[in-house]
């Protein structure tokens, strides 16, 4: 990548060793390039990148270090930074070198280069200033394609976001019926035992007592169904891991929170039939039966 200096400080890419780019980077000046922690830590197996040479190929080469005669001097490192998009393959090994030595690299000519500027306010609201200051260096050249930042990055997760929110509302209502059926049925299965209930309390049973019975046999069933929910999920995790930033496929979080909205579900569910049904006459629900 071709950069001029005040780039890094402009893109907020952290300086991990030795400096950025000066106005002394210049054509015929020393080839001075710097390099991201991804080649660092692959090209030179952890050790510092700074002072070091490198051998600049054509692209679709290799990188690779170079010897003593090759001038292509290391002189800082800088943080990772995602340019195709947030997903972890987007970043990767990159070389920057000066835009003032671009014409000394082996790379194509930069014919169409980028403007990023940093600013307070409305960053649209410099757009006419920028346009005089181009006019002013070349009046030929236009602006094309202005946009902030913020624009840029939600037209690149546009896709993304759409596949979230259509997934997640299918989780959603998946969840809401999981929630009614658990309750709808461990609410049936509760009425239909209350004769049981009725015999309990006339034996001397205490209403706690036959309530914890209750919503304990319940919260076994529902416990035995969220370990296989569980099993499922952590199978497809993989096949939905493509649609997923800044989580893992094995979440914890999520892995933790959906079983435990079930389970408190089947709890309640449980709970409130037991308790109605601990308040009749024990007579009355043998009679019911």
């Amino acid at each position: 990548r071709i950069a001029s200096p005040g780039y890094f400080d402009v893109m907020r890419l952290r300086l991990r060793g030795g400096r950025a780019f000066t106005r002394l980077d210049e054509s015929g000046g020393p080839q001075v390039a710097v390099v991201n922690e991804s080649l660092e830590r692959v090209l030179f197996d952890g050790e510092s990148a700074v002072g070091r040479r490198l051998r600049l190929p054509a692209v679709g080469g290799n990188l690779q270090e170079g010897s003593d005669d090759e001038l292509w001097e290391v002189v800082g490192v800088v943080a990772d930074v995602e340019y195709e998009g947030l997903a972890p393959a987007g970043s990767s090994a990159a070389v920057y070198i000066p835009m003032g030595q671009s014409e000394a690299s082996p790379f194509p000519f930069l014919t169409t280069p980028f403007i990023s500027v940093r600013t307070t306010g409305n960053p649209l609201g410099v757009v006419p200033v920028l346009r005089e200051a181009v006019a002013d260096v070349h009046p030929r050249a236009a602006l094309n394609d202005v946009t902030t930042m913020e624009a840029r990055l939600s037209s690149s997760v546009a896709q993304p976001r759409f596949q979230t929110v259509f997934i997640g509302s299918f989780g959603a209502v998946a969840l809401l019926l999981a929630m009614l059926g658990v309750y709808g049925l461990l609410a049936y299965t509760v009425a239909q035992r209350r004769a049981e209930i009725g015999i309990r309390i006339a034996l001397g049973a205490q209403t706690g007592q036959v309530s914890a019975l209750v919503v304990r046999q319940g919260a076994l069933l529902v416990g035995a169904g969220a370990g296989l929910g569980l099993l499922a999920a952590s199978a497809s995790s993989r096949v939905l891991g493509s649609f997923l930033f800044g989580i893992g496929a094995g979440d914890r979080l999520t892995f933790i929170a959906a079983p435990l909205v079930l389970i408190a579900v089947a709890l309640v569910a449980c709970w409130l039939p037991a308790r109605r049904a601990t308040r009749i006459d024990p007579l009355e629900a043998l009679r019911l039966d």
